[in-house]
């Protein structure tokens, strides 16, 4: 399995004719994966694409760090929420 930033996700979002292949955004697992003291804290987050039926559904295994998710909170099931509610608006 590949590793993806958030920028990237959100790129792809973002693109044109992705809102006709992916129908919804799901946060599946977010876990803390140590501590840098130049980023701070970097997770690991598990995004799942659900796809329309003609395409087959994507796991995405995304690495960041709490500079890029400090906008959804503090704690793990916080930021899940937010985050999967942010992918779903940028999806549209």
């Amino acid at each position: 399995m590949s590793y993806y930033d958030l920028e990237s996700v959100y790129t792809f979002l973002e693109k044109k004719g992705t809102v006709d292949i992916v129908d919804q955004v799901r946060v599946t697992s977010i876990t803390k994966v140590g501590f840098n003291d130049m980023e701070g804290i970097q997770w690991q987050i598990n995004v799942k694409l659900i796809t329309n039926p003609k395409y087959k559904n994507k796991l995405l295994r995304v690495v960041t760090n709490s500079t890029w998710t400090d906008d959804y909170g503090n704690d793990p099931k916080e930021i899940k929420y937010n985050l999967e509610e942010n992918l779903n608006t940028t999806l549209g």
